[in-house]
């Protein structure tokens, strides 16, 4: 995860674990974090902090915390941004959507930072502080059930060769182009 400021011209990163562990979703949460940790460091100077995102989950959930996935990195974030206002009530901390690799300058400064920080990774950061995400585990079960499904598909049994050798045949239609092809309900039940 990274953050860049443009008023002071100041990156800070941090290495959150593997993929297994933590999304780019979290990374974004930990960035705003980063970013008002950035604030506190200068709140004097300013009245107002606007934040550039091109993660619209990561503001919403921000923006509106209910009962999505990450709630520990939500809760610290607003916390961060909770001191700031604290310190400087009157300080205003807009948080704007911008679309991702655009060539905003601020936005490509975070990127190159972010992978900066995962590239080197625990090398120069020592094991994370960060629990892992029930998300993160439940996307890595995913891509291990389907990386499983496919090789069983592709060198499977006999029943998965049978099925294989219909859908490679010619001029059998399937998906949308066989359902779009019964002309009368009755056969679809």
């Amino acid at each position: 995860m990274a953050a860049y400021c443009s008023n002071i011209n100041q990156t800070q990163h941090r290495y959150l674990g593997k993929e297994t562990d933590h999304n780019v979703y979290a990374a974004e949460l930990e960035g705003i974090g980063l970013m008002g940790k950035i604030l506190q460091q200068s709140i004097e100077n300013y009245t107002q902090c606007l934040m550039h995102m091109d993660s619209q989950a990561a503001i919403k959930a921000i923006g509106k915390p209910k009962h999505q996935s990450g709630q520990a990195t939500i809760k610290r974030t607003l916390d961060i941004l909770d001191n700031v206002k604290r310190r400087k009530p009157n300080v205003k901390i807009p948080i704007k959507w911008v679309p991702g690799h655009q060539d905003i300058e601020g936005n490509e400064k975070a990127d190159q930072a972010a992978k900066h920080a995962a590239n080197n990774g625990l090398a120069s950061w020592g094991r994370p502080a960060f629990r892992t995400m029930k998300s993160a585990q439940y996307q890595q079960i995913q891509k291990e059930t389907d990386r499983q499904w496919m090789k069983e598909w592709r060198t499977g049994n006999e029943d998965a060769r049978k099925l294989r050798n219909i859908q490679k045949r010619p001029h059998i239609a399937t998906g949308t182009k066989l359902y779009q092809s019964i002309q009368n309900r009755k056969y679809l039940a």
